[in-house]
């Protein structure tokens, strides 16, 4: 690939990024206010990495003088007083009222006078979350001498817009090992810099950025399984282990770095110079790490959204998750809203979206499982394990029973390596321009739409209705 090519989706991808950065307004982006709370605490110098145990009769008799965000938040940080907390939430509060925040949030309430954040989402709070994100950006801010939560926000938001990019990148590099023509990789680069939730992603303060760029990072170590080596398992086990610190929903990662070892130790070119017991081994203790570590920490979570600690939980979750209404509220937070949520495209464009989708994924499907001429046997495997990858990723999202598309985020780079394999022909591993200038112009069609028509007229020109 020529140099030329790839700086232009480098700055694509930065400048793409930089107008959502630029546009969205202060404490937009769903979630941010408990987001940054968090990160603020870390600013603050307190560590996010312990959870104090307390007994069920002693949680009881705090939640009796305290709100539940309260306690929450003094088990994760035991140092941090009530007045600091109620300090810290009237901070945010108040300057998500001089943004505006009630006039541009349909359901939320007037926040002038408001002192805490039980106002907007009684007992809602990011403190259950894995920590790796927040000791990142706080300690990011920690660094910069940030005093108040907006300069956090933004720094928050400039680290999503790093990610972002970096995203961009690690995507271009494996389609450059995956592809046998710059077409494919350019379509894959492209889905993602332009998906305009993915892009939005870039100027929003969560720790979905962080989950993406580690399942890349895993996908990318994954490129370099023509043969067994330690080294290359550890990196994919690593990742993968942060991919899981970041955010409990990319578990589906696990997976792929299972498959990884699976392949590294039987199925590779060097496989069938290994002795049968070495190769069981290899396989058998990556595969221990992964399951161990996956289920002690997924099991030590208070609020696990990705598993659930009883089967009566896990029925009650799984009920109305095949439902028509399920997979339609799905679709739409997965094609995009704006304002929290509270504004919808419309019907029809998301049903247009969703006919789309469903024919891009048959076709992926058709192409990739049955292909007869594909561009070599670790690039199959990786492409395959893509698709795994973004079932599993569905399937979790499904189990989970709540609707909200952000929880396919960690699965992107791997859905914009199957649409960058539209671009060979169907059994000649030639490139096919029609795909690639078909989805590009829906791409970008759909992306000005959706920045100039929908999230700017939302957030400037309907505020306050």
């Amino acid at each position: 690939m020529e140099s030329n090519i790839r700086r232009g989706l480098f700055w694509a991808a930065l400048l793409h990024g930089l107008a959502y950065c630029l546009l969205l307004p202060a404490w937009m982006g769903e979630d941010e206010p408990w987001h940054v709370e968090y990160a603020s605490y870390v600013v603050d110098g307190h560590g996010p990495f312990g959870v104090e145990s307390v007994s069920k009769e002693k949680w009881e008799a705090d939640l009796a003088v305290a709100t539940y965000r309260q306690v929450q938040i003094q088990r994760r940080f035991p140092s941090i007083s009530a007045e600091a907390i109620e300090g810290r939430q009237a901070q945010i509060v108040s300057s998500m009222a001089r943004e505006s925040f009630s006039g541009r949030v349909d359901w939320a309430p007037p926040l002038e006078g408001a002192v805490e954040f039980d106002s907007l989402a009684p007992n809602f709070s990011a403190i259950h979350q894995p920590p790796l994100y927040y000791f990142l950006l706080g300690n990011l801010g920690r660094g910069l001498g940030l005093d108040t939560p907006r300069e956090i926000l933004f720094a928050g938001r400039a680290l999503s817009l790093v990610a972002f990019v970096i995203v961009a990148m690690l995507i271009l590099g494996i389609g450059r090992r995956v592809f046998p023509s710059d077409r494919a990789t350019v379509l894959a680069v492209l889905f993602a810099i332009l998906l305009p939730m993915h892009a939005r992603h870039s100027s929003v303060v969560n720790n979905d950025v962080l989950a993406k760029v580690l399942c890349a990072g895993v996908l990318f170590a994954s490129l370099y399984a023509t043969g067994y080596s330690w080294r290359r398992v550890g990196a994919v086990l690593v990742l993968s282990a942060l991919a899981l610190a970041a955010k409990p929903t990319a578990a589906a990662v696990a997976g792929v770095a299972v498959l990884f070892a699976v392949y590294s130790a039987w199925g590779s070119p060097l496989a069938s110079k290994q002795k049968t017991l070495t190769r069981a081994l290899r396989i058998g203790l990556p595969l221990l790490v992964v399951a161990s570590s996956a289920a002690l920490y997924l099991g030590s979570l208070d609020h696990g959204p990705v598993v659930s600690n009883t089967w009566h939980n896990f029925a009650d979750r799984l009920q109305g998750s095949f439902s028509p209404k399920f997979l339609l509220e799905l679709l739409g937070t997965s094609v995009g809203r704006f304002n929290w949520q509270s504004r919808p495209i419309s019907p029809a464009l998301v049903g247009l979206l969703g006919a789309g989708i469903g024919v891009l994924g048959v076709v992926i499907g058709k192409r990739l499982l049955g292909a007869t001429s594909e561009p070599g046997r670790g690039s199959r495997f990786l492409l395959r394990v893509c698709l795994l990858f973004s079932l599993a990723q569905l399937a979790l999202v499904v189990l989970r029973g709540v609707p909200i598309g952000r929880y396919l985020a960690p699965a992107l780079p791997a859905i914009a390596i199957l649409v960058g394999s539209l671009a060979w022909g169907e059994a000649r591993g030639h490139s096919s321009s029609r795909w690639v200038i078909g989805i590009f112009l829906v791409l970008v069609a759909f992306s000005s739409y959706f920045l100039w028509g929908g999230l700017v007229f939302n957030q400037y020109v309907v505020l306050g209705a």
